[in-house]
Parts: C-alpha cells; structure tokens; sequence
C-alpha cells in the first residue's frame, strides 16, 4: 500500500513538469528526398541501378533464348547432349542469381556511403534547430512509437532549408 502512495505521489508531482515539455519532429526520409545532396545522391543510386538492371534483363534473355532453343532441340538429340546442356543452362541461371544478389549488396553499400555523410549533417543541424527552437526533444516519425503529443513542432521544413543553405 506504502508503494501505491509512492508512486501515485511521484506521478502527481512529476505530471507538471511534463506538460511544459515541448516535442520536435522530422520526417528523415522527406529530408533525404528534398535536400539537394540527397537528390544528387538518389540519382547516382538510381542510374547505377539502371545500368544493372539492363545488364541482367539482358542476360535473362540470353539465357531464355538459350532455353526455348534447347528445349527445341532436346527431342531430336542424345541424352549425354541434353544432360550437358541442362547443366550450362543451369549454371548459367546460378550465375545470374549471383550476380543479381551481388548488385544489391553493392547497391546498400553505395547507399550507406552516399547516405552517411548526409545523415551526419542532418544530425548536427537537428541539435541546431532544436535548440533554437527550444525543443526538448526531437523524434523521428517513422521510427517514433509516439502516437500523439500536445506540443509537437514539425521541424523538417526548417532542417531542409539549412542544410541546403549550408551544404550546396
């Protein structure tokens, strides 16, 4: 019973100080897409991207080719024929699998890369502006578990605007 009283005591006395407290929010992803930095950063994914993605459809159709003629022929030839071209076409798929699963490891890493010195920017002109703003704390939306909060300032708008004033 001692510890009800406690506890209830504590939060009566603690629930005042709460309400003065004042919650900034970002949207990180927004900023990433709208800075310009980030902008030039996508771009240079994306054309990367691009550039392997023809490469493997190309590939890919190669081999299907390869495949509707073997699959043509395979009537008209020996066993030992068919077994050995079944097991090229086979490699050949693996090879594309890998190369494919190889490009998308390549493509995080060049993300991570382009994206880190951006975040690291970001991360200090948040304190900035939280400061200026007197917030007491800054949360990211998509990562934030809060719902609602009273006093929420958004300040994404803002840390888009200084950092392309900053960083040009």
């Amino acid at each position: 019973m001692k510890k009800l009283v406690c506890v209830m005591l504590f939060l009566a006395f603690s629930l005042p100080s709460f309400a003065a407290v004042i919650i900034g929010k970002i949207d990180i992803q927004q900023i990433m897409a709208t800075v310009n930095q980030g902008k030039k950063a996508n771009d240079k994914l994306q054309t990367q991207f691009k550039k392997w993605e023809d490469e493997l459809k190309k590939e890919e159709g190669e081999l299907k080719k390869e495949k509707d003629n073997f699959d043509k022929q395979k009537l008209l030839k020996d066993q030992k024929w068919v077994q050995t071209k079944q097991e090229e076409l086979q490699q050949k798929f693996v090879a594309i699998q890998q190369k494919t699963q190889n490009y998308q490891m390549q493509i995080q890493k060049m993300e991570m890369d382009e994206k880190k010195p951006i975040l690291e920017k970001i991360r200090v002109i948040v304190s900035e502006i939280s400061e200026k703003e007197k917030v007491d704390l800054t949360v990211e939306v998509s990562a934030s578990p809060i719902l609602y909060a009273k006093d929420v300032v958004d300040l994404t708008t803002k840390v888009i605007e200084q950092y392309n004033s900053k960083h040009k």
